[in-house]
């Protein structure tokens, strides 16, 4: 029997549009700012980047790696198996690793409002934790190019939505692309290579598709990569109702009742009550990628209690 989480527990702070999460253990606090007219107007001009078909894009391997492209339930599977060389060391660190590219062959220009690119993706994180630890993991980075030709390997952080940074499906992004380190470092925002070698992006930019880097064991490697919507993003992160993804609170197929409780007090009388059916299939993508919404009122700071039931009670 599936025996869901409590409650829920996050702190979430929207400020005209940007937000940052942070996870605690008993409560979900949530203070929101509006979007404004401008932030929604930059949205609506920013470019489409279709995922599917699968016909539209192309793989570099290195030889021997073998990947495969198919289309299911409106995702795209990447299934790779590939060779990783012996095992380096940088900086104190250990791991072998090895990547492969997924390109699309029509890169899409950004507009000039563009600042970032978003994607839904399944089976990977995107934390540094993970290639430090030596957790085996592989990682979509987006491939950004720009007007002189220089290429940079942006490093993915998590969107801020409920219940991210797991194996499960999430939304990752770039960084803002103009962003550096202190110093002007960039091993953390993105690699850069080719064009004018300035490793600043300079011009008019297209999103080329994405790097794939795979650290596991050295030798013979199988995975499987699950990727969704992909999307240019504005500067700024806008508001949206709070969610998540269906995988990441249930992980077995059949039938799920949700109950939430909104209080605008802590420990208070709840101001909203209300609930739903879930009804998830773990062998289909688009039923693992449904999302969990958490409505809520006008702008205040909210409490949101949560609990998910099997059939069985």
């Amino acid at each position: 029997m599936f025996k869901a989480p409590k409650r829920g527990i996050y702190r979430i702070v929207l400020n005209q549009s940007f937000f940052v999460a942070t996870v605690f253990v008993t409560a979900m606090l949530i203070v929101l700012s509006p979007l404004s007219a401008a932030d929604s107007n930059v949205q609506s001009s920013l470019p489409k980047i279709e995922t599917l078909p699968v016909s539209n894009w192309n793989v570099e391997t290195k030889p021997g790696d073998q990947v495969t492209l198919s289309a299911e339930g409106g995702s795209m599977t990447i299934a790779y198996n590939v060779v990783i060389p012996e095992q380096k060391s940088v900086q104190g660190v250990t791991f072998a690793d090895t990547s492969f590219r997924i390109l699309l062959k029509s890169p899409v220009p950004l507009s000039a409002d563009s600042g970032r690119v978003t994607y839904e993706a399944r089976g990977m994180r995107c934390d540094d934790l993970i290639f430090r630890e030596g957790i085996p993991a592989a990682m979509l980075c987006p491939l950004i190019q720009d007007e002189s030709g220089e290429i940079f390997c942006y490093q993915p952080v998590d969107y801020p939505h409920f219940k991210s940074g797991s194996f499960s499906w999430g939304k990752r992004m770039t960084r803002y692309f103009y962003t550096t380190e202190a110093g002007g470092g960039a091993s953390q925002t993105y690699e850069a290579k080719g064009g004018n070698a300035n490793s600043w992006p300079d011009g008019k930019l297209s999103f080329l598709g994405f790097e794939v880097k795979v650290r596991k064991k050295p030798g013979k490697n199988e995975g499987v990569l699950n990727l969704g919507e992909i999307a240019a993003g504005g500067v700024t992160i806008p508001y949206e109702t709070p969610w998540a993804y269906a995988d990441a609170f249930v992980q077995k197929s059949g039938e799920y009742t949700l109950g939430v409780a909104v209080r605008n007090q802590f420990q208070g009388v709840p101001v909203a009550e209300y609930g739903g059916k879930i009804s998830y299939d773990i062998g289909r993508l688009d039923s693992t990628k449904q999302k969990i919404k958490f409505p809520l009122g006008p702008n205040d700071t909210y409490w949101i209690d949560w609990q998910i039931r099997d059939s069985t009670g």
